[in-house]
């Protein structure tokens, strides 16, 4: 077990090349292969971890202060089985279109061994080059159909994230200078007795604004729906289920580094206002796949507001929202890139009757939609539910806002909803197998969830109250919720105000963009020195 975290990092690696290389029609097949070896090493080293609870390696011949450091606890246990799941929804997903696209295929699982090693990297070094070549090799598949759009979201996404990653690359020069390592162990212990010194918070602030960006927090998000509306479904879904969270991963690994607790109310803020923007920007989109980019935006919003509260009941809700909207936006790209591809549309206004050619495939996207605005037996009700507890600390003010976000969240979804009735846009479409087979298993783990939860987060070391799957107080809280989204919902479509066309095309530059990133450090280091 001492290098397994290596093997799971090289396997898809070794995989990849082979497949490169190759070039062979039954070459592809060792996709899965990799897969299934993943998971059934995945399974023995769960089970190492589950008794030895935290597992370090230190590769090469170096001392843990200087050389490459991978760590593995039970929370990177809990990522690295959600990694493994989602690329065996993505294969099968893009199987029957793919399957011979050896570059794609390589690429594909290339990001995975860099992902898992992202998750297990215990040095900020390390860190830095597993989410850089992570955005290089997600920029790649972003413009991998190359029209005209797709390359200019994918350089778009590709430069501002490499220039947030120059906040983060003088984070760590500060911090080596002065703790004379990068090894997240070592910090852990010096950090924690050593007095922060103006220079050891200036590096913190500057690893935060890398993450948000990272992250796509308010307001360093502009990059994210250019990005998410631009790539191949698949890659939307790997996008907003999986790669976005790896900085919300940074975030709890950095938090937990420095332990510094004076900047709780102000992310606490900022995931308040990515929730709220998220949502009118996402209410003001026609474009189906600009709508779930949005969404991810304000869910991400919510997930922050969660994890600026260590040790209380929104950080349970906000890491296992982490978990549950990964899911369910996943199902919910996936289901879209199939009514887009049928269609040929990506307006909601000209998609009709989804329902009588895709039945199946329209119950998966309702279970998706009900889940994401916390519907009862979902997986969104349980991690709302923990974040609705938890936010009756913060006072009525608090909840008033979160209750308004999920109406906003309901009402973009009724919009969306439009797509499921009147007269069909196409004929009867059939759905390849393999595309089935993800949507499916995503809908079904969104369903199955709720009713082993205990067991399921017990597992990975959360031990999550009781809670009800239904109650009566929600049901109608719930039901007025839709009646007053169902009211909006055709007050804009009658009547769709001015400033809904004006947010819809409302678009930062590049070099407005960076501006604002650098008035971002400049409010965070302001709100530092007042906290």
């Amino acid at each position: 077990m001492d290098i397994m975290p290596v093997t799971l990092i090289v396997i898809p690696i070794i995989t990849a090349c082979l497949i490169h290389l190759i070039h062979k029609p039954w070459i592809s097949i060792l996709a899965f292969v990799c897969q299934g070896l993943l998971t059934i090493l995945l399974l023995q080293y769960s089970a190492f971890i589950q008794v030895v609870g935290i597992h370090d390696l230190i590769i090469g011949p170096w001392d843990s202060w200087i050389g490459i450091g991978l760590r593995n606890d039970l929370l990177s246990l809990c990522f690295l089985w959600l990694t493994l799941l989602f690329w065996w929804i993505t294969l099968f997903y893009i199987w029957s279109s793919h399957k011979e696209n050896y570059k794609f295929l390589f690429f594909l699982l290339f990001l995975e061994a860099t992902f898992l090693g992202l998750l297990q990297c215990n040095d900020l070094f390390s860190l830095f080059v597993f989410i850089e070549i992570t955005t290089i090799l997600s920029t790649i598949l972003i413009i991998y159909e190359k029209n005209g759009y797709a390359i200019k979201s994918g350089i778009y996404y590709l430069l501002f994230n490499s220039v947030g990653m120059l906040f983060y690359q003088l984070g760590f020069i500060f911090l080596y200078t002065t703790m004379g390592t990068l090894n997240m162990t070592l910090l852990t212990e010096r950090l924690a007795v050593v007095p922060h010194s103006s220079i050891l918070r200036l590096a913190n602030l500057f690893f935060l604004v890398a993450i948000c960006v990272k992250s796509a927090i308010f307001p360093v998000y502009n990059w994210l729906p250019r990005a998410h509306s631009a790539a191949p479904s698949a890659i939307s879904a790997l996008l907003s289920g999986l790669l976005v969270k790896s900085g919300i991963y940074a975030f709890i690994r950095i938090q937990a580094l420095f332990g510094l607790t004076f900047m709780n109310s102000f992310f606490f803020s900022l995931g308040l206002l990515s929730a709220v923007s998220g949502m009118i920007f996402a209410l003001s989109q026609k474009d189906l796949k600009q709508i779930l980019a949005y969404s991810t935006v304000s869910q991400i919003g919510l997930i922050v507001m969660g994890l600026s509260q260590p040790n209380t009941m929104m950080y349970l809700g906000g890491i296992t929202h982490l978990v549950n909207h990964s899911l369910i936006k996943s199902l919910l790209f996936l289901c879209a890139g199939v009514i887009i591809h049928h269609t040929g549309k990506r307006k909601i206004t000209e998609i009709r009757g989804i329902f009588k050619t895709m039945p199946l495939l329209s119950i998966a996207m309702i279970v998706g939609m009900v889940s994401i605005t916390g519907g009862f037996l979902t997986n969104g009700y349980l991690s709302k539910s923990l974040l609705v507890y938890g936010l009756q600390k913060q006072g009525i003010t608090a909840r008033l806002v979160y209750e308004v976000i999920n109406l906003g969240t309901i009402t973009y979804f009724m919009k969306i909803a439009q797509i499921f009735f009147g007269p069909p846009c196409t004929k009867p479409q059939k759905i390849v197998l393999g595309q089935r087979v993800a949507i499916s298993l995503l809908a079904s783990i969104c369903l199955i969830i709720p009713w082993f939860y205990s067991s399921i987060w017990g597992f990975f070391g959360l031990d999550l109250p009781t809670l009800t799957l239904f109650s009566w107080s929600k049901f109608f809280l719930l039901s007025f919720q839709v009646a007053i989204g169902f009211v909006c919902l055709k007050w804009m479509m009658n009547q769709e105000p001015k400033f809904m066309s004006t947010i819809r095309h409302f678009q930062l530059s590049f070099g407005a963009s960076n501006g604002l990133m650098l008035f971002f450090l400049i409010l965070m280091i302001a709100a530092a020195d007042l906290l």
